[in-house]
């Protein structure tokens, strides 16, 4: 986990590529001369229950956008992401564990009109010209 210290505004990258607000308040042990922080067990578990709330609004906001934009229900998001409805359903829901790659995807798919279109439509990739 890397820390970006910017006084106040200190952030985390909770998983990579996703960085998050260090909740005010949420005390973390630094190095007086360096300024690195350190992390203990019980922090990072603060950590996680601070911020998986956060974390699934945005999966589920962004399987939304897909939905809407392309008039599709769960289960096509979940086979243009080559998973299954219900593994889909328990990331959204917290009980299963999005991996960074499908989270991209997904973050991908859902800017990316054109290439969930030939998805959907299960039309030959093209390579680009």
């Amino acid at each position: 986990m890397s820390i970006k210290n910017l006084g106040e505004d200190r952030t985390v990258e909770f998983w990579m590529g996703l960085r998050l607000p260090i909740p005010k308040g949420m005390k973390i042990p630094a190095c007086g001369a360096c300024g690195d922080m350190y992390f203990s067990e019980e922090i990072l578990e603060a950590m996680v229950r601070a911020f998986t709330p956060a974390y699934l609004r945005h999966l589920n906001a962004v399987v939304q956008e897909v939905r809407v934009a392309h008039g599709i229900d769960v289960d096509r998001v979940a086979r243009a992401c080559c998973m299954r409805e219900r593994n889909l359903v328990r990331m959204l829901d917290g009980t299963e564990t999005m991996g960074q790659q499908t989270r991209v995807l997904l973050e991908v798919l859902a800017r990316s009109p054109g290439e969930m279109a030939r998805l959907l439509e299960d039309r030959p990739w093209a390579p680009l010209g």
